[in-house]
């Protein structure tokens, strides 16, 4: 495994000239840096806010990116309770007479989407037609 930062990286081997060389797979890099700029130029557009963790279904359904190390250990995103993904396309649900708009998702119970224990994520609603 290479490290930048807190940034851990999975690591690939190769045979150069009859030499093995191993090195940072910068996949995973490329795509936080990418995030990252996103979210710069966001702010920089004027916006309050920016996030990158917008998703249209729940993180557990997204099937989150899990990559593979050298060593066989399987690394996916690791969510905490309070953890929040914005919905990227928010919906309307009417119910009993009145509409929520669907925000997201919020994690009740952390875990790791690569392992046995994955998180759990609950939908979370904003009222449309008031009471």
């Amino acid at each position: 495994m290479a490290r930048i930062g807190k940034i851990v990286l999975p690591t690939k081997t190769t045979t150069i000239n009859g030499q093995s060389v191993t090195y940072a797979d910068s996949t995973q890099l490329e795509t936080i840096l990418n995030k990252l700029a996103g979210i710069i130029d966001l702010l920089a557009g004027g916006y309050a806010s920016a996030t990158y963790t917008a998703s249209n279904v729940p993180p557990t359904g997204t099937g989150k990116t899990i990559t593979t190390n050298p060593t066989g250990a399987t690394l996916g995103i690791t969510w905490d309770v309070g953890d929040e993904i914005k919905n990227k396309t928010p919906t309307t649900v009417t119910a009993n007479g009145h509409t929520y708009i669907l925000l997201g998702w919020i994690c009740t119970a952390g875990g790791n989407s690569g392992t046995a224990k994955p998180p759990t994520f609950q939908p979370f609603y904003g009222v449309v037609a008031p009471f």
